[in-house]
C-alpha cells in the first residue's frame, strides 16, 4: 500500500542520511588520513637533507621534519665540504631510529590533514546551506 510521508518524516530521513555519510566519512577517512600521515612522515624524512661542514658532522647526520627521528653515521663517505647529505643505505651506514619522534611527526601531519578536512567540510556545508536558502521559495 502507498503511504504518504509527512514533511517531518522527510526531514528526519534526510537528517539520518546525512549522519550515515558522516559516520562513513569518519570510519573510512580516519584510517586513510592516518596511513597518509605515516607515509608523509616517512617520505619527508627520506628526502630530507642536512648541511654538513666538516668530517665530524658526518658522524651523526640527523634527518626528519619537524622532529629528527633518523640518525645515521656517514663517516665512511668522503664528500667535499660543505655539502648537503641525505639518507643513505642503512646496509652500509649505521642507522638509528626514534619511533617516538616518528609518531609525533605523523601525528602532526594527521592533525594538519584533519584540520584541513574539517575546514573544507565546514566551508562546503556553509555554501550548500547558503545556496539552499537563496533558492528556496519564499
Amino acid at each position: 500500500m502507498w503511504r504518504m510521508t509527512t514533511i517531518e518524516d522527510a526531514v528526519e530521513s534526510e537528517r539520518g542520511s546525512r549522519h550515515r555519510w558522516l559516520i562513513a566519512l569518519v570510519a573510512f577517512g580516519t584510517p586513510a588520513a592516518l596511513l597518509f600521515s605515516l607515509t608523509m612522515a616517512l617520505v619527508v624524512a627520506m628526502n630530507d637533507q642536512a648541511l654538513v661542514s666538516d668530517r665530524a658532522g658526518l658522524k651523526s647526520v640527523d634527518l626528519g621534519w619537524p622532529l629528527v627521528w633518523i640518525h645515521q653515521d656517514q663517516s665512511s663517505s668522503d664528500p667535499p665540504f660543505p655539502t648537503h647529505v641525505g639518507m643513505l643505505s642503512p646496509w652500509e651506514h649505521p642507522t638509528g631510529l626514534s619511533l617516538d619522534a616518528f609518531l609525533v611527526d605523523a601525528l602532526t601531519v594527521f592533525v594538519a590533514v584533519g584540520s584541513g578536512a574539517l575546514l573544507v567540510g565546514a566551508l562546503v556545508a556553509a555554501l550548500v546551506r547558503r545556496r539552499r536558502v537563496s533558492h528556496s521559495p519564499a
